[in-house]
């Protein structure tokens, strides 16, 4: 079956189990791994493998039907015996076709065993089949590994999917749970809040909640953060008077962005991951685009603040009472709060020990001279260790729980069971994000990524390949609602395609083209809309002239910035 039918088929099982059946997401997900991996030939898969580990001859490497020793070095092939593998002349038409070696290719060295040029004099080559030109060699070991692999079930493809993604991300995510529910439960969340809003003075408070919902939702989750800060903007709108939707929007294009832009918040954790991009180099692209576009957002925001009013209904005061609960109540609030520097260091310590990985190697590690003859040793392994992104974000949950056990707000509920609380709410994004990981590997196994590649204009590639990343993440989103979830779909399906080809630009603008993407077009089904609403007390014309229109705007600003960087900065070279 052809690789973009079963893609099709496996898209209509996610977005018609999400939209006509209601499932969950883990499962719409999880049946759509099933159903692709259920569709992939064995051949397709022996062919996704091969790919992986063989080495394809070229003409040059040949000389009267042989491999010469100068393309065993150029190609860095050791000692053993290599598979010969010849493939149809055009492998769509022949997906169902047999595939297996035709033949055998020895290589020894006479001397070491090594590969290098004053070697190849000593190299002994030997074939029992004439090679042409496309032909793939593949070690013997390799060729075994690969005919293991093929032979797996639907089932443990799928799991090994869905296994490889938590081994990615599932710390990460559960590090930023604990994060989150430490900051609110500690008052760190409101000292930020406070903090930013005071700085700012009454006619600027906007701006504070625009910045608090920033940081707040790098670890803590939109919802979370719209519900910590929405009784602020309707205390302030009762003291004022005016400028309500303003204040709303500040917290909606503040909070938004962080959330598909920066890890470690789930979706652009897995995009991330996998685009096999470094999350120092995630981090500081997310922030910087996801500031630019909440800018834009909130001069949307001030435009439309001056065109129409909106004001709370009674009905909705009533409604949002509940919400109102996760500000602090008069016994908290007699409580003083943990400072400042303290409620910030879970936040900023993650991405300054990310972003310093990224530059140490950036700057070539303790592997170039500079570094290697000014830093010790032991700073070298050092920062290598507090870098890794899984130390990063276990080092800033202790910092966190420090901060929740040392809070003056602090209830007599053991640290274990806050603990409990934050990584049960994490279990559930884990089980989904890593289904998206399942989905994603089976998707790569069925050869879509060389099918998209054939069909890219030779010219202009690379702007393509971000148009296909944003418009794909927009329509998966407006169709489902949910934006991780189009996140993930749109990454299993883009990502394979940029790891075939090589982009004109770095892969970190191909991320930020999908969390961009995230953003258009947010409606009925999306389960923000109505929170947005009914919380801030606009009925859902007044949300979708809003809440759905300034996140459109802002998720094409963010794709045009992400064009004109990759046009006018590809980073193709070492990226600081």
């Amino acid at each position: 079956m052809p690789p973009l039918l079963i893609l099709f088929i496996g898209m209509v099982v996610v977005l018609a189990g999400i939209v006509v059946f209601r499932w969950h997401a883990f499962l719409s997900l999880i049946a759509a791994a099933l159903t692709i991996a259920l569709l992939t030939s064995p051949t397709t898969l022996v062919r996704h493998e091969m790919r992986q580990s063989s080495v394809v001859v070229n003409a040059e490497d040949l000389s009267a039907d042989a491999m010469t020793p100068a393309a065993v070095d150029r190609h860095q092939l050791f000692d053993g015996v290599y598979q010969i593998i010849r493939s149809p002349a055009d492998e769509r038409d022949a997906q169902g076709s047999s595939l297996g070696p035709i033949g055998t290719l020895s290589i020894s060295h006479t001397a070491d065993g090594s590969f290098h040029a004053a070697a190849m004099d000593q190299v002994s080559i030997t074939s029992t089949a004439t090679l042409k030109p496309a032909d793939r060699l593949v070690s013997s070991r390799d060729w075994a590994t690969i005919s293991e692999r093929s032979q797996r079930s639907v089932g443990e493809r799928v799991a090994a999917g869905f296994g490889d993604t938590c081994r990615k991300i599932g710390i990460l995510i559960a590090m930023a749970a604990i994060i989150g529910h430490c900051l609110l439960r500690s008052g760190g969340a409101q000292r930020i809040i406070d903090t930013a809003c005071s700085l700012m003075g009454d006619s600027r408070t906007s701006i504070g909640f625009v910045i608090s919902g920033f940081v707040l939702a790098i670890p803590v989750f939109f919802d979370t953060v719209f519900y910590l800060l929405i009784p602020l903007a309707k205390a302030l709108y009762r003291r004022t008077g005016k400028n309500y939707l303003l204040y709303v929007m500040s917290i909606v294009v503040g909070a938004t962005m962080a959330h598909s832009l920066v890890p470690p918040t789930p979706g652009p954790l897995l995009v991330a991951s996998e685009l096999n991009l470094d999350l120092g180099i995630a981090l500081k692209a997310g922030l910087l685009v996801g500031a630019i576009c909440a800018l834009v957002g909130y001069a949307y925001a001030v435009m439309i603040n001056r065109r129409w009013s909106v004001e709370p209904t009674l009905e909705q005061e009533a409604f949002s009472t509940d919400s109102e609960s996760n500000s602090p109540t008069d016994t908290e609030s007699s409580q003083p709060l943990p400072s400042l520097w303290f409620s910030l260091l879970p936040v900023v310590l993650p991405l300054v020990l990310l972003a310093s990985g990224a530059n140490w190697q950036a700057l070539g590690g303790g592997t170039s001279e500079e570094t290697s003859t000014q830093v010790a040793p032991w700073v070298e392994t050092a920062i290598e260790f507090a870098s890794d992104k899984n130390i990063a974000l276990t080092l800033s949950a202790a910092a966190a729980l420090l901060l929740l056990a040392s809070s003056p707000r602090r209830d007599n509920v053991p640290l274990a069971k806050h603990v409990q609380a934050a990584l049960s709410e994490a279990g559930s994004i884990i089980l989904i994000t890593a289904a998206g990981g399942a989905l994603g590997a089976v998707i790569r196994e069925t050869g879509i990524a060389e099918v998209l590649v054939d069909a890219m204009p030779a010219h202009g590639s690379g702007v393509m390949v971000l148009c296909v990343a944003f418009f794909v993440t927009v329509l998966i989103r407006f169709v489902q609602g949910s934006a991780t979830v189009a996140m993930i779909t749109s990454v299993a399906i883009v990502g394979p395609m940029a790891t075939a080809m090589a982009l004109p630009f770095h892969p970190v603008y191909l991320f930020l083209a999908i969390g961009c993407g995230s953003k258009p077009l947010p409606w009925m089904n999306d389960s923000g809309f109505w929170v947005i609403g009914r919380l801030s007390g606009m009925t859902p014309k007044e949300t979708l002239r809003s809440f759905s229109a300034t996140l459109t705007v802002m998720g094409f600003a963010g794709f045009l910035v992400t064009l004109i960087g990759a046009t006018l900065w590809p980073m193709v070279g070492p990226v600081n």
